[in-house]
């Protein structure tokens, strides 16, 4: 059975128990603007949040994602704490903002093969606010498929 879950920065939730708190492995900002890493909360939610952003319990609605897995809770943290670093060009890993919906979309949008499944892991789906509108994305084939449900 899918379960939802919601992922933000820890300083951006608003009164909900954390179901996980993922602290930051790097203090480094990249390119002196862009955070690489930081405190991140994953959070339990309703079913029918992963379609309804108003429901979202953090500040600044963009700035989270929902998720969705079936998957063991240790399992899903493991897989996120791991997704921390992406391979570059040259092969070396190197730490991104994946807690960042702006980067999540980027990656999910370039990736493909193996290097998009390995992102996708135990997640069914990522759901995220794309220029105002809910979009769903979900591993289809070798590629992301995305579906406003806006």
């Amino acid at each position: 059975m899918l379960k939802v879950y919601g992922v933000v920065r820890a300083d951006l939730l608003l009164g909900t128990t954390e179901l996980v708190r993922i602290p930051a492995s790097v203090a480094h900002r990249a390119g002196g603007q862009i955070v690489a890493d930081a405190d991140v909360s994953v959070v339990v939610l309703a079913d029918h949040d992963l379609v309804n952003s108003d429901t979202w319990p953090w500040r600044e609605k963009s700035q989270g994602y929902v998720l969705a897995s079936s998957a063991p809770v240790s399992l899903l943290k493991n897989h996120l704490r791991g997704i921390r670093r992406l391979q570059d060009e040259e092969g070396r890993l190197r730490a991104w903002p994946w807690f960042d919906p702006r980067y999540l979309r980027l990656a999910l949008s370039a990736l493909e093969g193996p290097a998009l499944k390995a992102l996708f892991g135990p997640i069914a789906c990522f759901g995220l606010l794309h220029e105002g509108e809910l979009e769903l994305i979900e591993p289809d084939g070798h590629l992301a498929r995305f579906r406003s449900v806006s």
